[in-house]
């Protein structure tokens, strides 16, 4: 079973408020020390971790990008898109993607389930991301009967994850590295 690293959040933002939020140091695991190293990093450094350590690279499509956004950005992932997962909770981007890059890995975010969702998802060739306590064994199957493969967040209990397992969810999300 996949585990999905954590996402990294793209928003379409000037250079202005990129240098901004790098600025910003961020806390270490212990939730007290200041590492000077610790910052958000770019798309581009995103993607060399996750080629660096073998992982999946799950940009997550904040906010609503131009067709030339998309394209720039998608072409920051160029040789490494089959190891790479666009989400999104906004349609139009994920609707963008599929426009661009046809064959592209990409999931729809959702809070909440629809019986709805299988049907649409399968019509555009994409993936399911839902909140874990939406989902159930039946929804999960309605989702795979129709090619629909299904990743469940932020999976963070381990007994709550041999559930999800043990009903077929095909990625977990977590912020539990072990």
């Amino acid at each position: 079973m996949p585990l999905l690293d954590g996402a990294l959040q793209i928003l379409p933002h000037s250079r202005e408020k990129c240098d901004e939020l790098r600025a910003l140091r961020l806390k270490d695991l212990d939730g007290k020390s200041d590492r000077a190293e610790l910052c958000l990093c770019t798309p581009w450094e995103y993607r060399k971790i996750c080629e660096k350590y073998g992982k999946v690279c799950v940009p997550e499509l904040v906010s609503g990008f131009t067709p030339e956004e998309m394209e720039r950005l998608i072409g920051i992932f160029d040789g490494y898109l089959g190891s790479t997962v666009f989400i999104s909770f906004d349609m139009n981007n994920l609707d963008l993607v599929r426009r661009l890059r046809p064959e592209q890995a990409a999931q729809f975010l959702t809070g909440w389930w629809s019986d709805d969702l299988p049907a649409m998802l399968e019509a555009r060739g994409m993936d399911l991301d839902i909140e874990w306590n939406s989902l159930t064994r039946e929804r999960i199957r309605a989702c795979h009967e129709r090619g629909i493969r299904v990743n469940c967040w932020t999976v963070d209990d381990p007994v709550r994850a041999e559930e999800l397992i043990s009903w077929g969810v095909d990625f977990i999300t977590s912020n539990a590295l072990e």
